[in-house]
């Protein structure tokens, strides 16, 4: 996913093709990203490394990263855990950062539910404080943890 910034009002925001207008530019607007998740049952697909195609597919990922549930390959810089279709996204996160320390991005993705009853989300869609700690380490170390939301978006 590319990240840029509004040169109008400064927002980042990763580029997609959702049109949103920019708030200080009223004739400018941003392509930003927009998550869909797609119509596979999580319960009968956990942990499948079968469906990483149209699961990255609906994040707007292609080739070339580290997918989880996903077959085990070559290290990328962005690393997608889909916490709906994991037993454990922390096991899967622990994994990717010790095989492949080069990681630079890794994206939580899922639908509000799991990430919260995985503890990466509060039932009112704010980060948790255990997973802001993760973020903040990660930024000291030069990654980045972005989580998204299929309802909420990118977080």
């Amino acid at each position: 996913m590319i990240e840029t910034t509004c040169p109008h009002c400064g927002k980042t925001y990763f580029v997609g093709q959702k049109s949103v207008p920019c708030p200080v530019e009223p004739h400018s607007t941003h392509d930003e990203f927009e998550a869909y998740q797609p119509d596979i049952p999580a319960d009968n697909n956990l942990d499948n490394p079968n469906i990483s195609g149209p699961l990255l597919g609906g994040v707007g990922a292609g080739t070339g990263v580290n997918c989880y549930p996903g077959t085990p390959g070559s290290c990328h810089p962005d690393a997608y855990i889909f916490v709906d279709y994991v037993s454990d996204p922390w096991d899967c996160l622990s994994r990717q950062m010790s095989v492949c320390p080069n990681t630079q991005r890794v994206f939580l993705v899922g639908s509000h539910y799991g990430l919260n009853y995985h503890g990466i989300l509060t039932a009112k869609g704010k980060v948790t404080s255990k997973i802001q700690g993760v973020k903040d380490g990660f930024s000291y170390c030069g990654k980045k943890m972005i989580v998204i939301s299929y309802r909420d978006g990118v977080i």
